[in-house]
Parts: structure tokens; C-alpha cells; sequence
């Protein structure tokens, strides 16, 4: 009789029938395998914290997707349990503590979108975009910003969520629209 196991319940020398995930960029989706090597083991469990940060970001018709930074606060809680501590901690340096798309207020009472995050520079400096002024509480020209860059002053203070600035789509002004309140 099959057993259904989560990937933590994966060894060496384990047959497996099926993998329930489409995220494998292998043949072993279309087909049951004997697990040998100790590289395709690494992989299957790297990518299961890829599949739960997209199944937890993702608009579903029965939930709103967590914005990025909340949802690797919650993977975060998940570690040691449902997620490996030391793969989460790698999952986190690509992805930067705020992840694209997490909208973020900044010492200088505007809010930005996080556009990007330079490869060797802090987790904490992503580049961000630039759209709306809190004190003004207007969408305002867009600009980008570097906050990695030597010199710059700006910092994020915190991630905020739209609904309470009453943000139409947020994702539109990480891809370079005009921002729209």
C-alpha cells in the first residue's frame, strides 16, 4: 500500500512512486524513482520551500495571497518543523528580507515597492521604487531608489500593507506603471 510522506520523511534508498509537485524541473514528476542520490534528495527539498512561498503569495479564489514579507515571517515560523532551518535561510538570502513586491514605508514618510535586491549587498537595502508620499497622503512621480548605494540616507522603517492606504494593486508599480491611489 502507498504511503503519502512530506519531503522532510524523504531518504536515501526510498522508492517513490509519485512527487505531487509540478515545481521539479526533472523527469522524476512523470515517473517512480529510487532515490540514490543524496543531490536529487537536496533538490526536492529546496524546491518545497519554493512551492510553499508561491502557494502562500498566490491569489487563490477561496484566499488573498500574504504579501512577501509576511509570508517569510510565517515560513520563518515554520522552521525546524514543516521547513528545514538551513534550506530557509538560503531560500531567504536569494530572496532578501523584503522580497520584490513588498511594499515598504521609508524613513522619509514615502512608501516604495521593492524592485530589486543586488547580489553581495545588504538583505535589509533592497532598491525599491519610489511612489507614494504619506505626508501629502498622494501617489506621487515615481523614482528609483538604491538604498545599498554608498551615501544614501534612506532606509525602510517597516512593511505596510496596502489595504490601508487604500492601494489599488501594488504589483503594477514594482513592474513600472504609474502609481494610481
Amino acid at each position: 500500500m502507498l504511503k503519502k510522506i512530506t519531503s522532510s520523511e524523504l531518504v536515501l534508498g526510498l522508492y517513490v512512486e509519485r512527487l505531487a509537485r509540478s515545481w521539479l524541473a526533472t523527469p522524476f514528476w512523470t515517473r517512480s524513482f529510487l532515490l540514490e542520490s543524496p543531490a536529487d534528495l537536496e533538490r526536492i527539498r529546496t524546491a518545497r520551500h519554493c512551492e510553499v512561498y508561491d502557494a502562500i503569495t498566490s491569489n487563490r479564489p477561496y484566499k488573498k495571497g500574504w504579501c512577501p514579507a509576511e509570508s517569510l515571517r510565517r515560513m520563518a515560523a515554520w522552521r525546524g518543523g514543516h521547513l528545514d532551518a538551513r534550506l530557509f535561510a538560503a531560500f531567504v538570502k536569494c530572496l532578501g528580507i523584503y522580497p520584490l513586491g513588498t511594499l515598504v514605508r521609508l524613513q522619509s514618510e514615502r512608501l516604495a515597492v521593492v524592485v530589486g535586491q543586488a547580489a553581495g549587498k545588504t538583505l535589509t537595502s533592497p532598491t525599491v521604487r519610489v511612489f507614494f508620499s504619506i505626508r501629502a497622503g498622494t501617489c506621487i512621480a515615481p523614482c528609483v531608489i538604491d538604498l545599498a548605494a554608498p551615501g544614501c540616507q534612506e532606509r525602510v522603517v517597516s512593511t505596510e500593507s496596502a489595504e490601508r492606504w487604500g492601494l489599488l494593486d501594488v504589483d503594477r508599480y514594482w513592474a513600472g506603471e504609474p502609481a494610481v491611489a
